[in-house]
């Protein structure tokens, strides 16, 4: 999302308060939403808070910020259940560590971030038509 809104022209038309009430709702509802659905909560903390007026720009260092946050409660909550084999998730951490790592020293690069957007665009949309295809004409064949 960072990538569609440049800076300079869009600068004077944000909010600069910074108001408690209406990212602390959109927290605990995308919280409580996230928690019930099972999905991640940036999917809905983004679009609202961009809605209220906040910079874009801004919104997705509150959505990278809040994100572990809900993950980690979650993963303590099946923790807490008891449905958790540890060998799982400790490699699926780390690996994401090291992604997460070389994905930022990549992004410093200003060239190379066109570079590696445009093939993770390419590789998503290339899976996305294939499991369409998949979909919709493996059931009809079948």
């Amino acid at each position: 999302m960072v990538l569609f809104f440049n800076g300079s022209k869009f600068k004077d038309q944000y909010r600069n308060d910074r108001p408690i009430t209406g990212p602390l709702l959109t927290g605990v509802g995308s919280g409580l939403l996230s928690g019930l659905l099972g999905v991640g909560g940036g999917g809905l903390i983004s679009p609202l808070m961009i809605h209220q007026g906040f910079n874009p720009k801004k919104v997705a260092t509150v959505t990278a910020f809040a994100g572990p946050f809900s993950s980690f409660t979650a993963f303590l909550a099946y923790a807490t259940m008891g449905s958790v084999g540890w060998k799982v998730p400790f490699f699926a951490g780390a690996a994401a560590w090291v992604g997460g790592y070389l994905g930022t020293i990549v992004r410093q690069n200003k060239y190379i971030i066109y570079q590696a957007t445009s093939w993770v665009m390419a590789t998503h949309w290339t899976r996305c038509m294939r499991l369409c295809r998949q979909q919709l004409f493996g059931v009809i064949m079948s």
